[in-house]
């Protein structure tokens, strides 16, 4: 090895030219460049494939004459191995440019979390805003921070018992089912390597919601046709409307609340359900009883009664959203199932005082409470009594049948049943509707 020959006293002391540059040798191609600028920097000046070529080192006094020396060593031993210098800094700058840009890998549950939702739960019809409200509430302060190499079915089991103990079992089996669904997409992914919600059940926190078999009896449905009206329940008629086209329609209160004029075919008197606006995704023509028509057709006269300046006016949909900030949209999908639930209140009070006095029980009906998919299980039972067939009835409700090989045999389209069940339900509807009864 070549004799060093600076010093740090000579490199402090080294002075400038006025102009051009000058270098200051050092030994082992490492040399000190003095500009005319009034710069100094460092370079390892060596040859490479035949070519003479200089590789910066950085600037002086920021890199001392010791630190230049142990970088000019480290480019001799790269030398020496038959790589480039410069070649092999240029590639690990691209390769910390290429891992800038690479999307991170989520370390932390938190991590998974922000990908998962962003990627998955946000793009549920709420916009993920109940899991969110969950998750920010009971997933993530307790194991938010937990590396993802590290968390382990124990430590899910305890959050879960944590929940449950405040009584909430139906949310338990909520946390459980979307944090599955969470470690299911990180698993796929290769960002974790086990799910930590394999082998838990609902049914350990009793997290399963009860199946709900409520049937509003012919009575009750006379008793809701007067209530429905009464001064103490204080519902807009497009309110009243859309119970009596759930019931005598079999339609689920999502696809009413997005039905569109012109899904509606007065002359063929059909209601078509698009496949994007149906729970199983499948699309759904609906015969319109006389009754049902009716009905619908009193929601037009409404619609064309609006002064012109009314934001629902103009509304594409048969049940426009009342909302300022919304305008030409459908009715809040949580409107009746909140609006009917305050009017049956039994020893609680409504939500932030929606309603008052008598009104917090005007919907409550002998049989207890109900709710807008009861109405749709009503109608279904309603045509049964009426000597409706089980199959054209699971037909009218847009039921999937679960056996494949009786949904290959069960292909035929059953229409002019279907049409004939309607009628015969809207039919009755409208005796029960006429003959009230008061509570």
């Amino acid at each position: 090895m070549a004799e060093k020959l600076l010093s740090d006293r000579q490199c402090a002391a080294a002075k400038t030219p006025a102009t051009g540059e000058t270098l200051l040798a050092d030994g082992n191609n490492l040399y000190l460049r003095l500009r005319g600028s009034g710069s100094r920097d460092w370079l390892f000046i060596y040859r490479y494939a035949g070519s003479r070529r200089k590789l910066g080192l950085g600037p002086y006094p920021t890199v001392s004459l010791a630190l230049a020396r142990q970088k000019a060593e480290d480019s001799r031993i790269l030398l020496q191995q038959g790589i480039d210098p410069q070649a092999q800094r240029q590639a690990e700058a691209e390769a910390l440019v290429a891992e800038a840009k690479a999307p991170l890998v989520p370390q932390t549950i938190n991590d998974l979390y922000s990908e998962w939702f962003g990627a998955e739960a946000s793009k549920r019809k709420d916009a993920g805003a109940a899991v969110k409200r969950a998750f920010q509430k009971d997933v993530l302060p307790v194991i938010g921070d937990t590396q993802l190499s590290s968390i382990r079915r124990a430590s899910i089991a305890s959050l879960l018992d944590g929940v449950a103990k405040r009584g909430v079992q139906r949310t338990c089996g909520i946390l459980l089912s979307d944090m599955r669904q969470m470690f299911s997409w990180g698993a796929v992914r290769e960002y974790i390597s086990i799910d930590p919600t394999y082998g838990l059940k609902k049914t350990d926190w009793k997290g399963i919601s009860p199946e709900r078999d409520r049937v509003l009896s012919d009575d009750e449905i006379r008793l809701l046709s007067a209530a429905l009206k009464s001064k103490a329940a204080n519902l807009m008629e497009s309110t009243q409307i859309a119970c009596w086209i759930m019931l005598s329609t079999l339609a689920r209160v999502g696809e009413l609340g997005q039905a569109e004029w012109s899904e509606i075919d007065f002359d063929a008197a059909t209601w078509f359900i698009p496949p994007e606006k149906s729970k199983n995704g499948k699309a759904h023509l609906i015969n319109l009883s006389s009754f049902a028509l009716s009905k619908i057709n009193r929601l037009k006269e409404i619609r064309d009664a609006l002064d012109d300046k009314d934001i629902r006016k103009g509304s594409p949909y048969i049940l426009p959203s009342h909302n300022r900030n919304s305008p030409r949209g459908h009715i809040c999908l949580k409107t009746y199932a909140k609006q009917f639930a305050d009017r049956q209140c039994g020893e609680r009070a409504a939500m932030k005082r929606r309603i008052k006095g008598d009104g917090q029980n005007s919907l409550l009906l002998p049989g207890g409470k109900w709710t807008p998919h009861d109405l749709r299980r009503t109608g279904a039972t309603l045509m049964g009594s009426l000597g409706i067939r089980p199959d054209v009835i699971e037909k009218c409700l847009n039921h999937t049948e679960q056996n494949k090989i009786q949904r290959i045999y069960q292909r035929q389209e059953l229409r002019p049943e279907m049409r004939d069940a309607w009628e015969t339900l809207g039919r009755r509807l409208g005796e029960l509707s006429c003959n009230t009864l008061t509570a």
